[in-house]
């Protein structure tokens, strides 16, 4: 369960899976809807509204590694997922702009322009 935090980190949660702070690039995951019934995250009880869903929030480390651990769930994300100004790419998921406008995206090399 996620822990509201009275601070000023951002949507005031924490990562679930490592206890920081939860950048603006994190994941808030339903995970009980994620589930079906008699399925590893039984979801009747939010099928038949008798509870609210509840939710993992993710920081954006956490969810590299989880990507990482699990690559082929990583093919379904486009690339250029989440913004990042830094001159390297902080993740496979990264997108900034150049000065002239062009999108770029991360890859193995750094950053380049993201073909269409």
């Amino acid at each position: 369960m996620s822990v509201a935090l009275d601070t000023d980190e951002p949507l005031g949660h924490i990562c679930d899976a490592c206890g920081s702070g939860l950048p603006t690039q994190g994941w808030h995951v339903p995970y009980q809807q994620m589930g079906y019934y008699n399925g590893f995250t039984d979801n009747l009880d939010v099928l038949l509204s008798e509870e609210e869903p509840k939710y993992w929030f993710l920081c954006h480390d956490c969810i590299v590694k989880f990507l990482t651990l699990f690559p082929r769930l990583g093919e379904f994300l486009d690339q250029g997922e989440h913004p990042c100004d830094a001159e390297a790419p902080c993740c496979s998921w990264a997108w900034k702009l150049a000065e002239d406008g062009t999108l770029l995206v991360a890859n193995a090399d750094g950053w380049v322009a993201k073909s269409k």
